[in-house]
């Protein structure tokens, strides 16, 4: 069995924290609670591969509705110690605008996404402003236009991306919302993305307020739980614990690239 790397890129932030009732339905809109983190997801196979996750948002659309930029997430695969040209493969887990807004930056890969997602993106449902919100227009035709440049992969809902890269759809957030198993030294670690963004939303499933379906999104809680595991494999989107949970590539990368495929820090 293929033993692979798992990497997270944090390369933005909320700045200004968020209401309780912003990370949670039905919570507190007087109370003040800390902001998200952005990340993309670095893979490097057994065979020192690169495969990138998500592209993350793009950093002037970004400033205007209020997140802060850290580094650009093509960096980010350079700090880790590859060329962004040269990589052949990313894996979009849905289209949301801060999954999919630097795909020029990887000009000669090949793009792997749910079928359902871009079935969801192009259909009927994005015929209304309330359930295309969140989606950028640019974003979208660019993906549309890797299918006509043979650019683009299918997934199906339960498929093997690559040995040892499972992919599975949880649906909810967006109608195919994509999560990701892979295999690493400490485990079969299951990168989320936004089928979970907080911690709390599995240990007391307090539904994250931007959603699909909401009932599918708590159903995906219960079938990611029962897939793991153990509940430290479970990585989410956007959670700021995760840069404290988990250790650094390397000291001078503290706070931008972390260590998914090695155990939590202690405390």
């Amino acid at each position: 069995m293929p033993i692979h790397e798992l990497y997270a890129i944090r390369y933005g932030y909320h700045p200004d924290g968020h209401t309780d009732a912003e990370m949670a339905f039905g919570g507190d809109p007087t109370v003040r609670v800390e902001g998200m983190d952005f990340f993309i997801w670095l893979i490097v196979t057994d065979q020192g591969k690169p495969i990138v996750v998500d592209t993350g948002f793009f950093p002037g659309l970004a400033e205007r509705i209020g997140h802060a930029p850290l580094i650009n997430p093509a960096d980010g695969v350079r700090m880790a110690g590859f060329d962004p040209a040269a990589v052949q493969d990313v894996i979009i887990t849905h289209a949301h605008y801060d999954h999919t807004g630097n795909l020029g930056d990887f000009p000669n890969a090949r793009f792997h996404m749910g079928a359902t997602e871009m079935a969801s993106v192009t259909g009927p449902l994005m015929t209304h402003p309330a359930t295309r919100a969140g989606f950028g227009k640019r974003d979208v035709k660019t993906l549309v236009g890797f299918v006509y440049e043979d650019r683009m992969r299918f997934l199906d809902d339960e498929d093997e991306v690559f040995p040892g890269i499972r992919s599975f759809i949880l649906p909810g957030h967006t109608t195919g919302q994509l999560a990701l198993e892979v295999d690493t030294a400490r485990g079969p670690v299951i990168v989320a993305s936004d089928a979970v963004h907080l911690y709390s939303e599995l240990e007391t499933e307090r539904p994250f307020p931007v959603f699909h379906d909401m009932g599918a999104m708590i159903m995906s809680y219960r079938k990611l739980k029962a897939r793991a595991a153990r509940p430290d494999l479970i990585v989410p989107g956007h959670d700021a614990d995760v840069t404290r949970r988990y250790p650094a590539l390397a000291p001078e990368f503290e706070g931008k690239i972390i260590r998914l495929d090695r155990a939590p820090l202690a405390g």
